[in-house]
């Protein structure tokens, strides 16, 4: 056989020959789909760009071990991909391999803990229970559930959304024209890996796991309550406020036994004063739902409940604020998912009309206050602003009945990741400072106005490292 008809494809220390060998490949494709008469352009990568993936790629798989390789299908694919100029394609296999194997991790973990998470996170989650249900979460919702569980942490949430994202947006999984080049595909491939595939559950995950299980199975001993409870309050305030919220559903559920009644009890009146009000106002809104819907055996549990761990102030007697509470963390799933520049609309006309003419409730201000600022700062995709355009109207509106406190809860926002996710994006960046200098002329506390000036004058896509600035944390020492 002539030596040059032999193509060999391995890493080389020579771009050209990689481009060359790349050549031999993709040419005679090339040329069968010109004479077929189909379009070429906008659909294949340049050699240069297939060079430079194949040049890196090696690298970017270092970390995975020999074992794990050998059954890496999707690499594969990946690779064969991206050998002919589908980059779209080769993203797509890897994001169905991330999410594939994270949901593996999950069944792995605990089911029923994942879905009682799921659950807070979005109401349309409750009915799902089993590993093919997890299918029905949102790619981004789902990321932001095992954030919240604890096996991954937030760097690797920012790198596997951005995978999600231009999944979504730069893939063949919908049409887009956005371009992928070799570097940043390989890339791609790193965090995948690193932050996915290779992904371990921490210890507050480890924890959580062994007391929810032991919870439910188990009679704990009355001298364990207050260890159990110190190492809770030692978890972060998320984790804790997380694992609140679900053993209070299972305490709600008729079908749970006494011993596991008991148990959550005493561990929730010694861990009560350390939840954040969100959580209090959502558990205390349940009270209100039970008892609209004529649901008289739970309305007195969580009745005991509250009197138990001494939460009565916390009560809400109507619905409004559960209803409120399910609305915005439905706006905020629709917000974080695919095409939400056209789902947000209807979420935020029915926030709007459920808010009463009194004002905003007490229950709901911080998770209001979060929802609106981010959906109104956008996420700073697209060709307009990066907003739903026709829901800008309503949240301009919400915004508009801001008192003091709202605004004190906004300032705070800057403390929290996921507020400020977006702000390293000219778009995000832009619109909140506009929000802010809105707000500078309805307040006149001096200390509110000190706030939004600072985050106004902050370095120009930089408003995330804000709460670490000295400035700032004097701020909340008087505001907060």
């Amino acid at each position: 056989m002539d030596d040059k008809n032999i193509v060999t494809l391995v890493p080389k220390v020579n771009s050209s020959d990689v481009k060359s060998t790349l050549e031999q490949i993709c040419v005679p494709l090339t040329e069968f789909v010109k004479y077929n008469d189909l379009p070429i352009n906008n659909v294949l990568a340049t050699n240069e760009e297939k060079s430079k993936l194949f040049m890196t790629f090696s690298t970017a798989i270092d970390s995975l071990p020999i074992e794990q390789r050998e059954k890496s299908e999707y690499l594969t694919k990946f690779v064969i991909a991206g050998a002919v100029g589908l980059f779209d394609g080769a993203l797509n296999y890897l994001w169905n391999e991330i999410i594939k194997t994270l949901r593996e991790k999950i069944v792995d973990y605990d089911l029923m803990y994942f879905y009682s998470i799921a659950e807070q996170v979005n109401k349309n989650y409750k009915s799902l229970k089993n590993s093919e249900d997890l299918q029905y979460i949102s790619d981004h919702d789902f990321l932001e559930i095992i954030r919240r569980i604890g096996l991954i942490d937030d760097i690797a949430f920012h790198s596997l959304d951005n995978i999600n994202y231009l999944r979504n947006n730069a893939s063949a999984a919908h049409p887009n024209v956005n371009e992928l080049t070799g570097i940043k595909l390989s890339s791609l491939v790193e965090d995948g890996i690193k932050y996915a595939i290779l992904s371990q559950p921490n210890l507050s995950m480890i924890t959580i796991r062994t007391l929810f299980n032991n919870i439910l199975k188990n009679q704990i001993p009355a001298d364990d309550f207050d260890v159990i409870a110190e190492e809770l309050i030692k978890l972060n305030e998320v984790t804790l406020n997380d694992f609140a919220r679900s053993i209070f559903g299972v305490y709600c559920d008729s079908k749970t036994e006494g011993f596991v009644l008991n148990n959550i009890i005493e561990i929730s009146r010694r861990i009560w004063n350390n939840l954040n009000d969100n959580t209090k106002y959502n558990i205390g809104a349940k009270f209100g739902v039970y008892r609209v819907n004529g649901d008289t055996a739970r309305k007195e549990r969580v009745n005991k409940y509250l009197e138990t761990v001494g939460g009565l102030n916390y009560k809400d007697d109507d619905s409004i604020v559960s209803e409120l509470i399910d609305l915005l963390n439905q706006l905020r799933s629709v917000h974080f998912s695919f095409y939400n520049f056209y789902n947000e609309y209807c979420y935020a006309r029915d926030i709007e009309k459920l808010i009463p003419k009194t004002g905003i409730p007490n229950a709901i201000k911080k998770l209001l206050v979060k929802t609106i600022c981010v959906c109104y700062a956008g996420n700073g995709k697209g060709y307009l602003e990066g907003v739903d355009e026709n829901a800008v109207a309503i949240y301009e509106r919400i915004i508009e009945r801001f008192s003091n406190e709202e605004i004190k809860y906004l300032i705070l926002l800057f403390s929290d990741s996921e507020f400020t996710v977006e702000f390293f994006k000219s778009k995000p960046d832009r619109r909140i400072r506009q929000l802010c200098q809105k707000l500078l002329d309805k307040t006149n506390n001096e200390d509110l106005k000190v706030g939004l000036q600072l985050i106004i004058n902050y370095p120009r896509l930089d408003l995330k490292n804000l709460h670490f600035s000295q400035d700032y944390q004097n701020l909340l020492a008087k505001i907060n």
